[in-house]
């Protein structure tokens, strides 16, 4: 069976995705949706709310609860053997786009950023969480933003433009094609399926049905390449610019 993970940015389509996949492939496969919920009720707080509105108090409490509940999903994943399954964000997205960009605007302390790191280094490989393919939905951070305001989550009514062209330019450095260099923690050039998600829920599901042989044959070509240690390999790249008809 074959573990695929979705990535992207916040309000770039992978919930609708997810769906999609849902109705089209049926029991072939198993959705394992992001763990909103769990953050939304942490210990009776809204843990989600709490990080928006103060991330210098709550980003790292909050990275904590993400990476055990994003665990607990991958090794629910892992028992999965009657089905491909289909995860929405992964702990490698957490650490390599969400932490780092912690790091970057100086949310989380420097003992901080190393105690997510090594939480991370032990669940891969300890727990060895090995996906084969990772699927990136790709859009303009404009567009992610437009998407955002129109869900209308209460919680996501701080999330500004600033923010997400930071987690954009971190999901293309570790996942876009016109990067010259992959993340070290995941070689991500052959296992990587790059869907232009600038258009409707159905064109994506398009696209990625064009993918079915390499996505549902992934297992056989092995899993992607997963390092114990983590330093990021950033490159210097123009973001490309996208096309597509209205988003939903």
């Amino acid at each position: 069976m074959v573990h695929i993970i979705i990535e992207g940015n916040i309000g770039v389509g992978k919930t609708s995705l997810l769906e999609a996949m849902k109705e089209t492939y049926g029991s072939s496969v198993k959705v394992f949706p992001e763990p909103v919920k769990k953050v939304q009720c942490c210990a009776g707080e809204n843990l989600l709310s709490l990080m928006y509105n103060d991330p210098k108090r709550w980003s790292f409490t909050f990275q904590k609860a993400i990476a055990l509940a994003m665990m607990k999903i991958h090794m629910e994943a892992r028992k999965t053997t009657d089905a491909h399954t289909v995860t929405e964000r992964s702990i490698f997205g957490t650490k390599i786009v969400f932490v780092e960009h912690l790091k970057n605007k100086g949310l989380i302390t420097k003992m901080e950023h190393w105690l997510l790191e090594d939480e991370f280094n032990f669940y891969v490989t300890q727990l060895k969480v090995n996906p084969d393919i990772i699927v990136y939905l790709r859009a303009p951070p404009e567009v992610c933003l437009k998407r955002i305001q129109e869900r209308g989550r209460p919680e996501e009514k701080k999330i500004t433009l600033d923010y997400l062209k930071g987690l954009h330019d971190l999901h293309e450095r570790w996942l876009a094609p016109s990067c010259n260099h992959c993340h070290n923690d995941i070689s991500a050039s052959k296992n990587v399926i790059v869907i232009d998600a600038n258009q409707s829920k159905s064109q994506m599901l398009t696209q990625l049905r064009s993918f079915e042989e390499k996505l549902f044959s992934a297992h056989l070509t092995g899993h992607l390449k997963v390092n114990k240690h983590v330093n990021p390999m950033m490159s210097d790249h123009k973001d490309e610019q996208f096309e597509g008809e209205k988003a939903i």
